[in-house]
């Protein structure tokens, strides 16, 4: 048995640090001030002359450290359009807003992003966020994501005047545990939902306008392909789904997304076989359907997906051959996965894949023979390799070792040494 992890770290934090100068608070004519990715050491400078400046269209504070009382900032603040107060590099270091009442003077915001600051107060039965959030009739995109919002109603049912909102992010939310609002297809300008991480239960409302839709991680939450796809969903791209109660006709819902570029559905118990139709989304670049209970084989036909870069299917009931070769060479893949299902995958040692964009590649329990072929030493830019639990005999080659972004390979074979 022969195993072996290469580990590599991520570069450090950089940014300007110091407290701001309050002569910046004198250009009253000021249009767009971006300070964002800086360490201001909670300044409270920052926020006290934030009023001077009547003229802002753009402001973005976002993972700054700022302090003080930001909520009488924007009194005189009418023209902003722009405004980002959330600081998602450091969680432990944002703001608390005790209330969303000053929004109601901003009356011409477009874009307001609060990611990651504590709205626990703010949004108790005490306070009505919403119908504040509400006055700003003109607000295209709104980002509520990780800001503590609890109840057990979802407080979307309460926006109105929500007639142009094409992007509305709320996850990672745990404390929501609600129902989804059938509310939501009030919103027809929507593009972009992102619901996933928040304790939602109930069934999903068909929303075949969205572009991106995100509800992973609501455990309760049940999905069913069938009904929401009755119909075709012509926009839609991104299409998450992890971890939750899926039922109903996968083959129903590939035929009904022609557009689709990323599907994510591990562990969602999905049954059934991966239908020949998935090979006609030409737009497709990420597959990730791991953790499933898929059976049947793989199509011949996913090669003609030629923009796919991921294709997850781990720990499915999955078997046929696979010629990883055929893989490599017809499709642009960076990401592979095919362990743990009743695959066999076949290298043909007289091929040298004519692609080397692979960067991770899982082979592992796929009933893999013999020793390691030499094609390996031609995937220059492998970060991760697993090639254990195989049947695979002789010596690891010596080019492995020399591969310059190895980070995290394995190959636990008893025969390898």
């Amino acid at each position: 048995m022969y195993k072996t992890e290469f580990t590599k770290t991520s570069p450090p934090y950089t940014g300007l640090r110091g407290k701001i100068s309050p002569s910046i608070f004198n250009i009253t004519h000021l249009e767009y001030l971006d300070l964002a990715w800086n360490d201001f050491q909670e300044s409270d400078e920052l926020t006290l002359q934030l009023t001077n400046l009547t003229k802002l269209i753009h402001l973005d504070l976002s993972n700054s450290r700022i302090s003080g009382s930001i909520t009488t900032q924007f009194t005189n603040l009418s023209s902003l359009q722009y405004l980002d107060l959330s600081c998602e590099s450091d969680p432990y270091v944002c703001l608390e807003l005790p209330s969303m009442k000053w929004v109601r003077q901003l009356v011409n915001l477009k874009v307001l992003s609060l990611s990651h600051v504590d709205l626990s107060v703010a949004t108790s039965s005490e306070n009505n966020f919403a119908e504040d959030i509400s006055h700003l009739a003109d607000l295209r995109d709104l980002d509520l994501t990780s800001c503590n919002i609890s109840g057990s109603v979802f407080p979307i049912h309460k926006f109105h005047n929500f007639s142009r909102l094409s992007s509305l992010k709320m996850s990672r939310n745990h404390g929501l545990n609600s129902a989804v609002p059938q509310y939501l297809t009030n919103l027809t300008s929507l593009s972009i939902l992102e619901l996933s991480g928040c304790d939602l239960r109930g069934s999903f409302p068909q929303l075949s306008q969205l572009k991106e839709l995100y509800m992973s991680w609501n455990y309760d939450l049940h999905v069913d392909l069938t009904k929401m796809f009755k119909h075709s969903w012509p926009k839609l791209q991104t299409f998450s789904i992890s971890q939750t109660k899926v039922t109903g006709s996968f083959r129903n819902f590939v035929s009904n997304a022609p557009r689709l570029v990323n599907l994510n559905a591990p562990y969602c118990y999905i049954q059934g076989s991966i239908p020949k139709s998935i090979c006609k989304i030409s737009s497709l670049q990420k597959i990730s359907l791991n953790h499933n209970k898929f059976t049947g084989s793989i199509p011949s036909c996913i090669t003609d997906l030629e923009n796919l870069n991921l294709f997850d299917v781990r720990s499915n009931s999955i078997k046929g051959k696979v010629s990883l070769i055929s893989l490599v060479n017809k499709l642009n893949l960076t990401f592979l996965d095919l362990s743990s299902n009743r695959l066999t995958v076949v290298i043909d040692r007289h091929l040298v894949p004519s692609k080397f964009e692979l960067e991770t590649l899982n082979l592992r329990s796929c009933n893999l023979k013999g020793v390691i072929p030499p094609l390996i030493c031609s995937l220059t830019h492998l970060k991760e390799l697993d090639l254990s639990n195989n049947m695979l005999t002789g010596h690891i080659p010596s080019c492995i070792f020399e591969f310059k972004n190895a980070n995290r390979f394995q190959w636990a074979n008893d025969g390898l040494s």
